[in-house]
């Protein structure tokens, strides 16, 4: 049996409900589902580290949120940290 991760949820007044959470919730239960990507987290082949990018930046790179972490889930970790802070306040 896998365990499910905690949500963060903020329902606004207007009724909109945001939600940074994992991909093992079935949100669809909740009604119209609009997903937004925040980040992008890949491998650096040269520094071998994983770096954050911004998605909604634009042009030919992504700005660069945070690097240098050796592992996925600790870019994960940062990740979820920053969105919350950034998009659930």
């Amino acid at each position: 049996m896998s365990q499910a991760e905690i949500a963060d949820i903020v329902i606004e007044d207007d009724g909109t409900v945001k939600m940074l959470g994992g991909d093992d919730l079935d949100m669809t239960q909740l009604g119209l589902v609009l997903v937004k990507r925040v980040t992008h987290i890949l491998f650096n082949h040269h520094t071998q580290t994983w770096t954050v990018y911004d998605a909604d930046s634009y042009g030919i790179e992504y700005e660069t949120l945070e690097r240098g972490f050796k592992t996925r889930a600790e870019a994960l970790a940062w990740e979820h940290a920053w969105a919350k802070e950034r998009y659930m306040t």
